[in-house]
């Protein structure tokens, strides 16, 4: 059976376009998704429901390139204001009845891999320079017109019952370099990080 999409929504993601060859037998579908549109970028995948149980299991897995940040983190409380693109893979199980139930059920792995971009709202290599030195104000590292322009950003997530976590977040820019631990909820849509910059030696200030 081929199928096209025009939006799909799952439990945690929003598809702005699906392409699929879908096939089921004994209670099993399986689906080879040929094409994807989301958040800005584009990829493949494959998805399996096997209702054979007592409660229906799901089984995805997407690549994705293109996939620009700032949508990705839209829905997400308290997400920092982070504009680029790039990668992302996901290989997800879950199971239950409802969206509520198959969210918190979430397990499996998640990896981001994005380029060149920033983080509005605050100039991290400011706030890295001052941590590491005498200075006790933050003036003109924060809020306003403040930014962090960075050459990369990776982070690898282990999901369980709808948590993300991830212990590798790692940021590098040319002023400083930033690495990161935390959680996020799928379910709540709420972020919590610790993150810790560090400047680079010999830029100004350090």
């Amino acid at each position: 059976l081929l199928l096209t999409i025009g939006t799909l929504t799952l439990p945690g993601f929003k598809l702005d376009k699906v392409a699929l060859d879908a096939a089921l037998h004994g209670g099993v579908l399986k689906a080879t998704i040929g094409s994807l549109t989301a958040y800005g970028g584009s990829g493949k995948g494959t998805a399996t429901v096997d209702t054979t149980g007592a409660v229906a299991v799901f089984h995805n897995v997407v690549d994705m390139n293109g996939v620009r940040t700032e949508l990705l983190f839209a829905q997400m409380a308290g997400a920092p204001r982070i504009t680029g693109s790039g990668a992302v893979h996901l290989d997800l199980t879950s199971h239950g009845f409802s969206e509520t139930d198959i969210v918190k059920n979430l397990g499996g792995k998640l990896t981001v891999s994005f380029g060149a971009g920033a983080i509005s709202g605050v100039d991290l290599g400011a706030v890295a320079r001052l941590l590491q030195s005498t200075a006790n104000l933050l003036d003109g590292a924060v809020g306003g017109g403040s930014r962090t322009e960075f050459s990369s950003l990776s982070a690898s997530f282990t999901l369980q019952n709808g948590v993300a976590r991830t212990g590798d977040f790692h940021l590098t820019a040319p002023t400083m370099t930033m690495t990161g631990a935390g959680t996020v909820n799928l379910a709540t849509h709420q972020i919590d990080f610790r993150f810790e910059p560090t400047a680079r030696v010999g830029v100004a200030g350090v």
